[in-house]
């Protein structure tokens, strides 16, 4: 069983580029970066730590969510009602190109999580800069 390939340094990569509140690029958040660095290096242990990481992430993701959704009345509820129902389509449609098998099972385990992680991470981005955007007028 190969531990590490071409792929997975592709991938291990990639998710340096997602920025942090701190400015710094760790591979994830604190968690995800324990949970790899003591994993045994098998897929089954870092698909455990990207299925938590993506956890984490839905919370934050509910959290900006409830917010901004109890501040709304109207039409601009309804609004932010209907994107939220399209967001939700786009993001359980997002980055299946890591689960088709051709990226292998690296692509699975840490291509996946990554990639969600990413778009979910934009979401929250745009919902908080909604609440800041409301919380000024």
């Amino acid at each position: 069983m190969k531990l590490w390939t071409p792929l997975a340094s592709f991938v291990i990569a990639a998710v340096l580029a997602i920025p942090t509140q701190s400015g710094a690029a760790p591979l994830g958040d604190n968690q995800y970066n324990r949970c790899m660095s003591s994993s045994d290096g098998s897929n089954l242990a870092w698909g455990r730590c990207g299925h938590e990481w993506l956890e984490r992430e839905e919370k934050r993701l509910a959290r900006s969510w409830k917010r901004i959704h109890a501040g709304a009345t109207g039409a601009t509820k309804a609004a932010l009602e209907t994107e939220q129902e399209a967001w939700i389509r786009f993001k359980n449609s997002s980055c299946q190109m890591y689960e088709s098998g051709e990226f292998g099972r690296e692509g699975q385990v840490l291509g996946f999580p990554i990639c969600r992680v990413r778009v979910i991470a934009a979401r929250i981005k745009d919902l908080d800069a909604l609440w800041s955007d409301a919380s000024r007028r």
